[in-house]
């Protein structure tokens, strides 16, 4: 393993985190929060500030990309970016649940199939690709849960916050574990026959093959 970076001659630190921690960490920097991902290092594996920051700087949230240069195909997990000589966490952490898929599934999500006057016009305008518990994205979580809640806007202005629970079937569990995309597990049938929405509660359960 690479020990030191040519970039900045940080000496790197071997990343040995549960998929848990590294999901919750990946998250924080899909969403630009290096300050809590940097406090969460610190405060649950007590990494000191120097070696979590370090860690956090070297941290890809899209694997492939350099954190310096963006240049975009990086190959292993660990690696000296060819172009910029920086270090790299590169790690195939992003799961197949992502923003790609929920743009998909959105597109999908017909209420108007459904025989129900009280979501006569409803529309979906977004699901959350990070779900409420970042933790239920590791394979062993979803392996005994089956499902992922999130939060999907929808309504007659698509901007009403619904839960929304996705419940994997068997095709999509094996998708997923194995890192595959899940688009092909969306249901092509009757929106009624994997869709179910309660708007009083502001809650959708969906169905994957």
């Amino acid at each position: 393993m690479i020990s030191i970076c040519k970039k900045c001659s940080w000496h790197v630190e071997k990343l040995d985190l549960p998929e848990e921690m590294l999901l919750e960490l990946w998250a924080l920097m899909v969403q630009e929060s290096k300050l809590y991902a940097v406090k969460k290092l610190k405060d649950e594996f007590g990494i000191d500030h120097g070696k979590a920051k370090g860690v956090v700087t070297h941290f890809n949230p899209e694997f492939g990309k350099c954190h310096e240069c963006n240049y975009s195909e990086l190959d292993k997990e660990y690696i000296e970016c060819p172009k910029c000589k920086a270090f790299n966490y590169n790690l195939k952490i992003g799961p197949p649940f992502n923003k790609d898929f929920c743009e998909v599934l959105e597109y999908k999500l017909d209420f108007s199939q459904l025989e129900n006057e009280n979501i006569k016009g409803f529309w979906c305008d977004g699901i959350d690709h990070l779900p409420m518990d970042i933790k239920s994205l590791s394979a062993d979580n979803l392996k005994q849960k089956k499902f992922i809640k999130t939060k999907a806007r929808i309504g007659k202005d698509g901007q009403d916050e619904y839960e929304l629970t996705i419940y994997f079937g068997p095709s999509a569990l094996d998708n997923y574990i194995n890192r595959k995309n899940l688009n092909e597990c969306i249901p092509e049938g009757s929106s009624d026959e994997w869709i179910n929405i309660d708007p009083e509660r502001k809650q959708v359960e969906i169905q994957l093959n």
